[in-house]
């Protein structure tokens, strides 16, 4: 009787211990996948963020230039008017 008892006893313990190691390890398996997951998702962020900022350049320098292009044509007009006689 007791051999019985120490044989179910040691199956127990060996299941509880298996069940609890292979709970562990989809832990670190899904701890594991967020990680990558999330790397990919900066990345995906960070040039998307980069792509926006150079668009954002662009049209900033495009504006200052057309702008200074009309400044530059009014005052141009402004002197030659300037010049006139009245």
């Amino acid at each position: 009787m007791k051999t019985i008892r120490k044989v179910i006893a040691l199956s127990l313990t060996t299941g509880i211990s298996v069940f609890g190691f292979s709970q562990v390890n989809l832990g670190v398996q899904s701890a594991t996948s967020a990680a990558l997951h999330a790397t990919a998702n900066t990345a995906a962020v960070t040039q998307t963020t980069n792509a926006v900022a150079a668009t954002t350049a662009g049209t900033v320098k495009a504006t200052t230039a057309k702008t200074t292009s009309t400044v530059t044509t009014l005052i141009s007009m402004q002197t030659s008017r300037a010049s006139l006689p009245r």
